[in-house]
């Protein structure tokens, strides 16, 4: 009975006033109500339930459709629109009958019935992908709810607001509502609302890579859910603490979890639940390359997200299922799942999803080594996501302009009512002059008024004579600074271009060459990463953390250059060296070994340290082979590399050893002559299966460097 406490406020103030008839009527909306968190949360989805639901919803039509016009009438709107929202999916008409509560509402001045009524319309927005709108809905109802000092209502919003905010990507200020809506619901032992807190917190720690706070509060979360008997929410934490052993690498722990919540919503009859639940088991088994399980749990799963009609879920199932089918190497099944999930996405018009269909359509061409059907679907990606990002920032602008245009035009009527008030006043003064005057000096006064206003006006044209000369200086002064400032702003834009792209590929876009892609069949691809780096950008400030990363990308940048790299990027702590790229020499797989090496013996000769005196130590993979490189995109130019050769010397650099330069077979095969090697053995590589793997340990010295 968790929502009855959030509403005896409620009841106390209408049990006061005597209006029994306005509360029973509400006593049948927070039944209504209760239902439906019963059939939301729980997961008790048997005919008995659905039974009582439907029961306490025709009650409340009956009164939408008969009652006066009163309080009880919008209490019955509300409920009812709320009904349609959760369980109905009947947003249009929901949204009718919570706009009427509102202007009802308005009308009675009833700020109670307001408050529900902006809330209701928040949900509905938020269930329909729209959180701007319904962020601003639910402050609305946040600023009414304060004035009537209903703690626990705004805990609700305070979530609500959390979850708006998520999908709006602010993330921090997220974070910053949850807390508030958690602290409240602990004050007042609300333990649904601190349960669902908990988790949402949880959510947002594991997307800033908290890994160990993010399990805390999942584990918080299901105990509150356990408490309460919530079957519905118990399985959804159990997902949610399996994600984050999936991020932490605990694949076991992951697919126990994962089975304990598939068995409790096949128990609840949660069929949807279930099939979700044996989508992300599947994901666990093809890591652990268990194909023929993971591929009959996705079966399962699609069949019964196609029975449910769910396009959002059976999305998700094709992108799993041709992610299985691109590990098991089967990369037409691969590409045909891929297919699927693009033209689904593209259905349902879900651009965010689209996106990713794109990226792994182009991912599973890129595997059968047709570069420029890929690279098609790449740059359709990009097209896509610079389009989203246009449209975000065309709202915002649109915003600011009109705010920039209402401030304009209070300022205009401003000075224009002090200009009329000086004006006034000063024909005031004049009129008291005038008739101070004696009528015996009258014409003495009207020839000393024309001498003076001939002296004026002759003044006068001197002057503005003056001030149009020293405008005319000022303007010439103000072109020749316009003119030196676009010459240095120029020079300042071919500065920045060519210290984001390299000079050949610069003069091919400055020529009018776009999009440019060259195809590259041999090229040495190094990849270096800052051991321990997630833990310890938890211990350090920013400024710390820059200067830190400062440190050790100076170190790369002067032996890249000695030995006629490219620096492709960096991504956080990871670093990206290509040899062979813009200067195709023979020996780049040599020179990058080369670059290795001494990058390895700087660190442990110099001892880079952090601010704290933590030693820096580096983890390094390489490997050998063709790629793609190329300019696409319209906006944020960006030169970069694609290929197997990339991904390959990724998973060297992830699968290394700190302080290792862990390299494929093929670069051992290529410079087992001049160089120095251990071997690893074979591994495990994600995404590659087992390789034979090498450690790079040094330079064989020759006999002419020996005399």
């Amino acid at each position: 009975m968790e929502l009855f406490k959030s509403k005896t406020t409620l009841l106390h103030v209408l049990a006061s006033d005597r209006q029994i008839r306005v509360a029973r009527i509400v006593c049948q909306y927070l039944l209504l109500y209760c239902c439906i968190d019963t059939v939301v949360h729980k997961g008790t989805l048997c005919a008995q339930a659905v039974l009582q639901m439907e029961a306490q919803a025709d009650s409340v039509r009956r009164i939408v459709q008969n009652e006066r016009k009163d309080t009880a009438y919008i209490h019955a709107l509300n409920a009812l629109g709320y009904y349609m929202c959760r369980i109905t999916a009947q947003y249009d008409s929901a949204l009718t009958l919570a706009k009427k509560a509102q202007m009802f509402s308005a009308e009675l001045n009833y700020a109670r019935g307001e408050a529900a009524a902006y809330n209701v319309m928040g949900s509905i927005f938020l269930q329909q992908g729209n959180p701007s709108e319904a962020l601003k809905l639910f402050q609305r109802s946040q600023e009414i709810y304060k004035r009537l000092n209903d703690v626990l209502e705004i805990a609700l919003l305070y979530n609500n607001t959390g979850n708006a905010l998520a999908d709006l990507g602010k993330q921090a200020e997220a974070l910053n509502y949850y807390f508030q809506a958690l602290t409240i619901a602990e004050q007042h032992q609300v333990r649904k609302l601190m349960a669902n807190a908990c988790n949402n917190i949880a959510i947002i720690l594991l997307e800033q890579r908290k890994y160990d706070k993010a399990l805390e509060y999942h584990q918080r979360a299901l105990k509150e859910y356990k408490a309460l008997g919530d079957a519905r929410s118990v399985g959804m934490s159990l997902n949610n603490i399996a994600s984050v052993y999936i991020d932490m690498e605990r694949f076991d722990d992951a697919l126990a979890t994962y089975k304990e919540a598939l068995a409790l919503r096949e128990k609840i009859q949660d069929t949807l639940g279930a099939a979700r639940t044996m989508s992300n088991i599947a994901f666990i088994l093809t890591q652990q390359k268990k194909f023929s399980q993971a591929l009959a749990y996705h079966a399962r799963a699609l069949k019964t997200k196609i029975a449910l009609r769910d396009s959002i879920s059976i999305a998700f199932s094709l992108e799993g299922i041709a992610g299985t089918y691109h590990a098991m190497g089967r990369f037409d099944k691969a590409i045909d799942y891929a297919l699927q999930f693009l033209r689904l996405t593209e259905k349902i018009r879900s651009a965010d999803r689209t996106v990713q269909a794109l990226l792994l359509v182009a991912q599973c061409y890129e595997s059968v080594q047709d570069f420029q059907t890929a690279l098609s679907y790449y740059r359709a990606s990009v097209r896509l996501k610079d389009s989203l990002f246009t449209q975000e920032n065309a709202k915002t602008i649109a915003e600011l302009q009109e705010r920039y245009e209402v401030r304009q035009r209070q300022q205009e009527i401003e000075t224009l009512q002090k200009e009329s008030l000086l004006k006034e006043r000063e024909i005031q003064s004049q009129r008291l002059v005038l008739w101070s005057l004696g009528i015996g000096l009258a014409l003495a006064i009207i020839g000393a008024v024309v001498v003076i206003r001939l002296y004026v006006q002759k003044r006068a044209a001197m002057q503005e004579i003056l001030r149009q000369k020293t405008l005319l200086e000022e303007q010439a002064a103000e072109i020749e600074l316009i003119n030196t400032a676009l010459h240095e702003a120029h020079q300042q834009s071919e500065k920045l271009l060519l210290n984001i792209l390299p000079m050949p590929i610069a003069e091919r876009l400055k020529a009018g060459e776009h999009p440019i892609a060259d195809t590259l069949t041999s090229v040495t691809v190094l990849f270096a990463d800052i051991a321990g780096f997630t833990m310890l950008s938890a211990r350090i400030t920013a400024e710390e953390l820059v200067q830190s990363l400062n440190t050790v990308f100076e170190q790369l940048d002067a032996l890249a250059q000695r030995y006629g790299l490219e620096k492709i990027k960096t991504i956080g702590d990871a670093y990206m060296v290509v040899g062979g790229l813009l200067e195709r020499f023979e020996d780049h797989c040599e020179r990058v070994a080369l670059f290795a090496l001494e990058l390895q013996l700087a660190i442990q000769k110099e001892m880079i340290k952090t601010v704290e005196g933590e030693p820096i130590r580096l983890r390094i993979g390489m490997h050998t082979g063709k790629a793609v490189a190329g300019v696409i995109g319209t906006s944020k130019f960006a030169y970069d590399l694609w290929g197997d050769t990339v991904n390959t010397a990724s998973r060297m650099e992830s699968h290394g050893v700190v302080g290792k330069i862990q390299c494929s077979e093929e670069v051992y095969e290529l410079l087992k002559e001049k160089f120095t090697f251990e071997e690893r053995g074979v591994i495990d590589v994600k995404g590659k299966g087992m390789m034979r793997t090498w450690f790079l340990t040094g330079r064989k010295v020759s006999q002419e460097e020996n005399s």
